[in-house]
């Protein structure tokens, strides 16, 4: 059995090495990385046929914005249990462009290996 001190001293030294503090939403790695897939779909909604689809457009760039929105608004509440919260409907948001980029592959706006690129980087 593993003394008290010892438990407590290795918590410790976890906490340490764990607890960098986080002041602003933009150094989040989960915002970070909701930029990259907002910004691969304002790119393909520059593209010429997909730009007269006007709504699934809106309705895409809409989503993918959401993502990186909630997870900022989250953060802003100071209260774990939100952040949890913004972070569930942050991973909704993600869903829902995941799903209109089916459509958007679907409609033929773009490739199939264009699409899969937007979805995995």
């Amino acid at each position: 059995m593993t003394p008290k001190w010892s438990q407590r001293n290795r918590i410790e030294q976890i906490n340490q090495i764990t607890a960098v503090k986080i002041t602003r939403f933009e150094d989040l790695r989960c915002w970070q990385e909701g930029r990259i897939p907002t910004n691969k779909v304002y790119e393909i909604a520059r593209g010429r046929e997909f730009r007269k689809d006007i709504r699934l457009a809106s309705q895409i760039q809409a989503a993918a914005t959401s993502v990186m929105a909630n997870i900022a608004e989250g953060f802003i509440r100071r209260s774990d249990k939100e952040f949890v919260q913004f972070l569930f409907i942050a991973m909704s948001s993600a869903a829902e462009a995941q799903s209109h980029l089916y459509v958007v592959l679907d409609q033929g706006y773009v490739d199939r290996d264009q699409t899969i690129k937007t979805n995995h980087n």
